[in-house]
């Protein structure tokens, strides 16, 4: 069985106050927020610790690292993310149907440039005229 990193912090731990994504990618490792981001990406998850979204949370990643995110962010709820393979996919997803520039960047939260990188690749693969 693979061996995550150490879920202890280290003084030098960088990320905004707030930042979910930040805070378990650097206090808890980057497989852990894969877990997450792969179970819940693009869901709002509640932390309470007798809600179903901290049960959910606690079989993807553990009881322990279920309740370090508790203690870090409260008992409210968190937005998790799509993850970038995902938010990918589903950039390039719109372009194949046709959706505009702008369109796309405002419902992704991205900015124009990452829908004409996504179409440019689509094109290069051979996949969108």
């Amino acid at each position: 069985m693979k061996h995550e990193t150490s879920i202890q912090a280290s003084s030098d731990d960088i990320y905004a106050p707030g930042d979910f994504v930040g805070f378990v990618t650097h206090r808890l490792g980057v497989d852990t927020m894969r877990r997450i981001e792969q179970a819940f990406g693009g869901l709002r998850i509640s932390l309470g610790s007798s809600s179903k979204g901290q049960q959910a949370l606690a079989k993807v990643i553990g009881a322990e690292r279920a309740q370090i995110i508790t203690q870090e962010f409260g008992t409210g709820a968190v937005d998790v993310p799509l993850g970038v393979a995902s938010r990918s996919a589903l950039i390039e997803q719109a372009c194949l149907v046709g959706r505009t520039a702008t369109d796309i960047a405002h419902s992704f939260r991205c900015c124009t440039r990452t829908v004409y990188g996504a179409r440019a690749r689509l094109r290069r693969q051979g996949r969108l005229k």
